[in-house]
């Protein structure tokens, strides 16, 4: 896999004095972190609160360690000078990428990987707004094994807790850690593994808890994989939420170094995607774009469209945008000519079903030529999108620039393109968090005082830098419910277009612009509450906006099924929920639990023929029922004038169906997963006497079958039997 070098040469520099608050002057940035050695790879979270946490490795010691800046929305640091030290734990002399992540009580979540053990291995911090480490001074591990655990990602769900993902050896790791540091889904976390590499997740958090997870599957060399990009959504508990994993893309031409992608909620919890492959073999690198909705289905065409069909160029490098509630995305990219000489940048825009929506090779906002221009991040504002990117001779004297787009490709500001950074000197690893507080927040290395450095600025929404004056006043309050059975961080406080989420202990502060406003809380599980004609004035702050939350409720029906759909009475049942437990015996096809609290059911159900299986839902307006599900595995075989094997099993590619019959008979084969779902249906018809072979493929409609276990069903006047079949 492909690493992010860092040359481990130290040299001693005089360090310059960084602002207090942010420049005016693009020649005069703000300084982040200006140590002896070099500084590398930052980071940006922006809190719910409008401070934000830059973070960085620094090798002022020879070691790389990683330190942590917090700023508020004026630039001001809110912390020493440089930052404090999270971490002086052993680093190897190169690194990989890392993530951080701000959470709904304003703490930074920051997960990379190191060698203090010996191995690389993953670990977890939880840092307050002071600079506490809440999960302890050496935070928590991640991962403790001989495998490479590399490129941790994470993100920070509306309830509070942190989702971590990562490469471990060939799979992928992933974990959740709630606020006070307990891991929810186990010591060593969920394993996600296929019969080929699965490689480079990220994540982003959906619904209350949840998470939709982007990752390649690689087959063949490691430079040179056949690499497949597919997502999954993943409940609180970790389970899957789409059955199978969805394709993104299995075109294939996806090179080796394409590694993190642009991968955004498409504001309905499903995503958007851009990436660059070369599908078709022909040396020259075309943008795709995809749209999977919440439900992992996909809306544009199979393995996504194409953004531009220019004969003879390269496009490299999309970034994605899109404004909230458009169903329009827009889409930015490097054209190159064949020989990757000239450079510019172009875009294009698509509608909700996939169809450009500008020219067919997309819209010229830098026609190519030999000056190096280089896309960095894309971002929305309410109502159009901006692009920064980078401009130089070469790659040693890059300029930061941005430019403001409207729906129609035309340019917003006035002098189009903005000047972010004039000073001509490296710009690396350039990351910009998302809009808010009126402005975008950039960081970087620099090298301008010769080693390379942290520096940071903020666009305004104008495309102006530095301060801005405040327009706004703030609401403050407090929200309780009638049954603490729910977590406060949880609910949502909505003005206008902004959501904030209370603290544990209920307090909420948001701040808006002067004006009269309606604010409302709502959690999924409760009544929700408006407050109307609240008057916020410039300066000012609004106290006691509070709201007193009900549990909504509804009657739960238990079931217990076989896999045809055949309920088995007598079966006992025990469920947790969020007002406590319940048991119950099934009889009359049903055990019905009455006036119960909204929220996440799971329990175990017992039968004294089937056995015990788990079982966990959501109960809200929309589900009422919670559904155990056996797999009934009874069999009549040796008394049968038919006899079925599949042999080898655990099945492998080289596995045979072999069906004896005593005489001739009409029978058929029907396949399920481990849940009672059909897969396929196999008719044999009438079988003659003798022994008959089909390879493994055929009871699964020639479809390769994943990592699990499924039923095999035979059919005949006589007899059913059942065949366990285990894919590894």
């Amino acid at each position: 896999m492909k690493k992010i070098m860092i040359s481990t040469l130290i040299l001693m520099f005089q360090a310059s004095v960084s602002w207090a608050q942010w420049s005016s002057d693009p020649s005069v940035n703000n300084a982040i972190c200006v140590l002896s050695g070099e500084q590398a790879i930052p980071k940006i979270a922006t809190c719910p609160n409008g401070d934000s946490y830059i973070g960085y490795f620094s090798s002022e010691g020879g070691n790389y360690n990683v330190r942590l800046q917090r700023l508020d929305s004026q630039g001001n640091e809110m912390w020493s000078s440089n930052g404090i030290l999270i971490s002086s734990n052993t680093s190897d002399s190169w690194l990989t990428d890392w993530d951080m992540a701000a959470d709904v009580t304003n703490h930074c979540i920051m997960t990379w990987q190191d060698i203090r053990n010996g191995n690389n291995n993953a670990y977890a911090y939880r840092i307050s707004p002071s600079g506490e480490h809440v999960w302890g001074s050496n935070g928590l591990p991640l991962s403790n094994n001989s495998e490479f655990n590399a490129s941790p990602k994470v993100t920070a769900t509306k309830a509070g807790n942190a989702v971590f993902a990562w490469m471990s050896g060939n799979v992928i790791i992933m974990q959740k850690i709630s606020p006070s540091g307990l891991k929810l889904w186990g010591d060593n976390g969920i394993t996600l593994s296929s019969a080929n590499r699965l490689t480079w997740p990220q994540m982003i958090p959906v619904g209350v808890d949840e998470i939709i997870l982007k990752y390649y599957e690689d087959s063949g060399p490691i430079n040179a994989p056949t690499r497949h990009i597919l997502a999954r959504r993943f409940n609180s508990n970790g389970a899957p939420v789409w059955m199978t994993p969805t394709v993104v893309s299995n075109a294939g031409g996806i090179s080796a170094w394409t590694q993190i992608l642009p991968f955004i909620n498409d504001g309905s919890d499903g995503f958007y995607i851009a990436w660059n492959d070369d599908r078709d073999n022909n040396s020259l690198s075309s943008v795709w774009v995809h749209h999977i909705n919440n439900q992992g289905i996909a809306q544009y065409a199979v393995n996504g469209v194409e953004a531009s069909s220019a004969a003879g160029f390269h496009q490299f490098y999309p970034h994605i945008a899109i404004p909230p509630g458009s169903s329009e995305l827009f889409v930015f990219w490097n054209e190159m000519n064949s020989l990757q000489t000239l450079r510019g940048i172009f875009g294009q825009k698509f509608s909700a079903n996939g169809s450009k929506l500008w020219e067919e090779n997309g819209k010229i906002f830098i026609p190519i030529s030999s000056t190096n221009y280089y896309p960095i991040a894309a971002g929305n504002t309410e109502t159009d999108v901006i692009l920064m990117y980078e401009a130089g001779l070469s790659g040693m004297n890059g300029q930061l620039k941005a430019m403001r787009i409207n729906s129609n490709g035309s340019y917003t500001w006035p002098e189009n393109h903005v000047t972010i950074s004039s000073v001509a000197s490296s710009k690396v690893h350039t990351v910009m968090n998302e809009f808010q507080n009126n402005q975008w927040i950039i960081s970087w290395e620099d090298n301008r005082n010769g080693n390379a450095d942290i520096y940071a600025q903020n666009l305004l929404l104008d495309g102006s830098i530095g301060i801005w004056t405040p327009t706004t006043g703030f609401i403050e309050g407090l929200v309780v419910m009638s049954e603490e059975i729910y977590d406060l961080t949880e609910v949502s406080i909505e003005v206008g277009n902004l959501t904030v989420h209370p603290d544990a202990e209920g307090f909420y502060s948001i701040e808006l612009n002067s004006g009269l406003w309606s604010i409302t809380a709502s959690h999924p599980y409760t009544t929700s509450q408006t407050i109307d004609n609240i008057l916020v004035e410039t300066g000012n702050t609004v106290f006691g906006v509070d709201f007193l939350l009900e549990p909504l409720r509804t009657d739960m029906v238990c079931l217990a099924l076989d896999q045809y759909g055949s309920s088995l009475d007598d079966t006992e049942i025990t469920i947790s929920g969020p007002a406590g437990n319940y048991s119950g015996i099934i009889t009359g096809g049903s055990l019905i639990f009455e006036n119960i609290p909204y929220g996440y059911y799971s329990g175990s159900a017992t039968n004294a023929i089937a056995g015990t299986v788990q079982g966990d839902t959501i109960i809200n307006d929309e589900n009422q029922t919670l559904i155990f599900r056996f797999v009934v595995s009874q069999t009549h075989q040796a008394n049968s004038s038919v006899n079925l094997q599949v042999l080898p099993n655990p099945v492998t590619l080289n596995s045979r169906l072999i069906l004896n019959a005593l005489n001739r008979t009409s029978c058929k084969l029907t396949l399920y997963n481990s849940i009672g779902k059909q897969i396929n249906f196999f008719k044999t018809g009438f079988i003659d006497q003798g022994i008959h072979e089909w390879p493994i493929e055929s009871i699964s409609g020639n479809k390769k079958l994943l990592a699990g276990t499924y039923f095999l069903v035979l059919s005949s006047n006589e007899m059913q039997t059942f065949i366990k079949l285990i894919v590894k």
